[in-house]
């Protein structure tokens, strides 16, 4: 959870798995740019990397696309050069060939099959394979994206860090979205807003929540109910000292009251507000 990316519901803590992955898969397209590759090292180590990198070779044909050169480091069925794989869309024009492992070069040097690969190719450049159209040279931190790119959240996680409170709230709140927040088995809904409490505390705010929505919508939607620029930060706070007062009352046996409510929420807003590392 906490290594998935700001915006995908993480923390953004890299991923050294996939970051270390990132690394030999840029010596695997340095392979296919026809680039030296792996610089002067060691017969014994460049075997052993070489290894690692081809365990990758499938994830790297996946992801990249190529633009037809020569065709010599393309092959004609498996490879997407061609708006997608051709083996995969005529599968039974592939059953009949005997090499399915053929390059494009290979199917243009065949006068009689030079028409498939004609408009494509330009014999006199190399094959460039790409991880995007806008990025031509292989990028970690593209593929890092890419890694990432079908993950599907609520928008409330992107508006969560561009919010500006401090970090320990920010983290508060975003253990909350991702059903983490230590509550001792008390129902969270009902902690921060079914309760009389809160309910009185979210009234003197100004702010109504649609109890049948999801916590992720009921947020947006009360977002765009308000129409306040700085909305984030007023529920986050507010929920913020919800919980403190719970836990104080928990774990301290102090009571809770509205106006101690109100009046920490106060404090809280100037405090950060004032505070020059927010973030």
């Amino acid at each position: 959870m906490v290594i998935k990316p700001k915006q995908h519901g993480g923390l953004g803590v890299i991923n050294l798995q996939i970051q270390n992955e990132g690394l030999l898969l840029k010596q695997l397209h340095k392979f296919y740019a026809r680039k030296n590759i792996l610089g002067y090292i060691s017969y014994g180590i460049l075997i052993t990397k070489w290894k690692d990198i081809l365990r990758l070779h499938d994830n790297f044909k996946e992801l990249a696309t190529c633009r037809v050169g020569d065709g010599a480091s393309m092959l004609f069925w498996e490879d997407n050069w061609l708006n997608g794989r051709l083996g995969q869309k005529f599968p039974m024009l592939v059953s009949f060939d005997l090499d399915h492992m053929v390059s494009i070069k290979e199917v243009q040097e065949a006068k009689d099959l030079v028409i498939l690969t004609k408009s494509k190719s330009n014999g006199e450049e190399q094959d460039v394979w790409v991880l995007t159209r806008d990025a031509p040279n292989f990028s970690i931190a593209v593929y890092y994206k890419q890694k990432h790119q079908y993950t599907q959240v609520s928008s409330v996680f992107a508006k969560l860090w561009k919010c500006k409170c401090t970090m320990c709230t920010n983290l508060f709140f975003w253990l909350l979205l991702v059903a983490r927040l230590n509550t001792k088995k008390e129902d969270i809904d009902h902690l921060f807003f079914q309760c009389p409490f809160a309910r009185r505390c979210w009234q003197s705010l100004g702010i109504q929540w649609d109890s049948s929505l999801h916590l992720n919508e009921r947020l947006l939607q009360a977002r765009r109910a308000s129409r306040l620029p700085f909305f984030m930060e007023i529920y986050i706070i507010a929920m913020w000292e919800l919980c403190k007062l719970r836990n104080r009352k928990i774990f301290e046996g102090q009571n809770a009251s509205f106006g101690l409510w109100l009046q920490r929420f106060k404090e809280e807003i100037k405090l950060q507000s004032s505070n020059p590392y927010v973030c």
